[in-house]
C-alpha cells in the first residue's frame, strides 16, 4: 500500500514509506478522515497539501501538522478530512428543486439525480469542480409522462456537504471525490450506489473481535402532531405506529410542531406540476399523518455492529466487499444474525500489520445528540438513564390545559 503527498495541483512530492502509523477512516453518509504518524526527521514542507493512496479512492486534505516528543522519540502527525469536506465551505441560503419522475425510476439514475443536484449547487458557487460522468446533466429530466410523481427537495441555511450527504442518505447512495495526478485530472466527483452483497457472510471464526449494540433509548412509536389553523380550527393529530396498534407496544410519544405548515398541495395533471390551495380538512390530516410517519423514522431502534476482521479471512476489502455494501454478520454462539450496510471502514497500518474495522447498521447517537434533537425539533422526550426531563415549548398555546395534561400522561406514563 503506497501513500503519497502532493501539492495543491496534485503534483506528487514524496511517498510516505517511513510512516509509523496510518489510520484511514472512510464513512458512507459523512466525511471521513485520516491520520498519519511519521518520524520528526521527515520534512513536511509548506507545499504538502493532499495525501493519496494508490489502492484507495479517497483524497486526504492535510489540515493539521503536529510535532511532538515523548520517551519513544520525536514525531510528526499529519491529519485532516477527506476532500468531500471542501463542500462544507459553500453555504446554501435556500435551494428548492421540484422534479417529476417515473414511479419505476431506475436505481442507476437515482445517484445521477444526486449528482445533478450536487453539480447544481457547486456550479453556482465554485467552477473548479469537474465531474467524471458527462451524462449527469442529461440523465435528469427524461421522465415526464403521465405515470409520474412529484419529487421535491428543499434545504435552508446548510452547507453543500451536509445537504449532499443528507440527500444521499435519503436515496441510499453516497459520493466521493477522487484525483488522478498521473492523468493531470482535477477533483472528480464519483457517485457510489449501495449494493446488496449477498455473497459476503462474516461468521464468528472470521472475526477477531466484535461489538453488537442494540439501542432502544431513542425509540418512539407515537406522535402528537400540532397542525395549522384551518377555517378557525386548529387541526391536531394523534398518530400511532402499527407497532402500537397491531402489536400492542407501550406507547412512546414525541411532539411534532406543524402549526406553520403551508396549506398548499402539489398537483400533477399529467403534463404540468403546480400548486393549489388545500380546501378539505381530510387532506390536511393526510399530510400530518405523512409527516408523523417521517418523523418516527428518526426515532427507530438502533442496531450497530462493530467488527474487526481477521487478516486470514477469505474476504478481502475492496475486492470482495466495500464501503456501502449490505452484508451479513452471523454470530452463532449468541444467536445473532444481522444483514446491515457497511457505514464505516477504519483501516490501521502499524508495525507492518494491517487491521480493518467495519461498522454496520445505524449511526450511534450520543446523549448530547439526542438532547439537541429534542430541543431543535420542539419535541418532548425523556433521556434514557436520566432523571432530567427536557421540555421544549414549541407552540402549544392552542391546546387546553386538559389536553396538555393528557399529552404529558401519554408521553411519560403511557396512559
Amino acid at each position: 500500500m503506497l501513500f503519497s503527498v502532493t501539492d495543491k495541483n496534485f503534483k506528487r512530492i514524496c511517498t510516505l514509506g517511513k510512516a509509523i502509523n496510518i489510520q484511514w477512516n472512510q464513512k458512507w453518509y459523512s466525511c471521513g478522515q485520516f491520520s498519519i504518524q511519521l518520524p520528526a526527521s521527515v520534512n513536511a514542507t509548506d507545499d504538502w497539501y493532499y495525501v493519496l493512496c494508490d489502492e484507495r479512492q479517497n483524497v486526504g486534505i492535510i489540515q493539521q501538522k503536529i510535532y511532538s516528543q515523548n520517551i519513544k522519540g520525536k514525531f510528526l502527525q499529519i491529519s485532516g478530512f477527506f476532500m468531500e469536506h471542501e463542500l462544507s465551505n459553500v453555504v446554501i441560503e435556500h435551494y428548492q428543486l421540484e422534479r417529476r419522475t417515473q414511479l419505476s425510476y431506475a436505481s442507476d439514475f437515482l445517484y445521477r439525480r444526486i449528482g445533478f443536484m450536487i453539480q447544481k449547487f457547486i456550479s453556482e458557487k465554485d467552477s473548479c469542480f469537474y465531474y467524471e460522468d458527462a451524462n449527469i446533466t442529461n440523465a435528469f429530466g427524461k421522465y415526464t409522462n403521465s405515470a409520474s410523481q412529484s419529487f421535491d427537495f428543499e434545504i435552508n441555511n446548510q452547507d453543500v456537504m451536509s445537504a449532499a450527504f443528507e440527500l444521499s442518505k435519503t436515496n441510499e447512495t453516497s459520493f466521493i471525490y477522487t484525483a488522478l495526478p498521473e492523468e493531470n485530472s482535477l477533483k472528480t466527483l464519483k457517485m457510489l450506489p449501495s449494493v446488496e452483497n449477498t455473497k459476503v457472510v462474516f461468521t464468528e471464526n472470521q472475526l477477531e473481535n466484535f461489538t453488537v449494540t442494540y439501542d432502544e433509548s431513542n425509540y418512539k412509536n407515537c406522535v402528537k402532531v400540532l397542525g395549522p389553523t384551518f377555517n378557525g380550527e386548529q387541526i391536531n393529530l394523534d398518530y400511532k405506529s402499527e407497532q402500537v396498534t397491531e402489536y400492542g407496544e407501550t406507547e412512546r410519544w414525541i411532539l411534532l410542531d406543524n402549526t406553520g405548515m403551508s396549506l398548499v398541495k402539489t398537483v400533477n395533471d399529467g403534463e404540468l406540476t403546480y400548486e393549489e390551495n388545500i380546501t378539505d380538512k381530510s387532506e390536511i390530516l393526510d399530510m400530518l399523518e405523512s409527516n408523523a410517519r417521517a418523523e418516527l423514522e428518526k426515532y427507530e431502534n438502533v442496531v450497530n455492529l462493530d467488527v474487526k476482521i481477521a487478516n486470514t479471512g477469505k474476504y478481502v476489502y475492496t475486492k470482495n466487499f466495500n464501503l456501502g455494501d449490505i452484508i451479513t454478520v452471523r454470530i452463532e454462539s449468541l444467536g445473532i444474525e444481522e444483514t446491515r450496510q457497511i457505514i464505516e471502514v477504519s483501516e490501521v497500518w502499524k508495525a507492518n500489520k494491517h487491521e480493518i474495522h467495519i461498522e454496520l447498521g445505524e449511526n450511534r447517537q450520543s446523549n448530547i445528540d439526542k438532547a439537541k434533537r429534542a430541543v431543535s425539533q420542539g419535541s418532548i422526550s425523556r433521556m434514557a438513564n436520566s432523571t432530567n426531563t427536557n421540555v421544549s415549548q414549541g407552540s402549544i398555546t392552542p391546546m387546553t390545559s386538559e389536553e396538555v395534561k393528557q399529552m404529558f400522561n401519554r408521553c411519560f406514563f403511557g396512559n
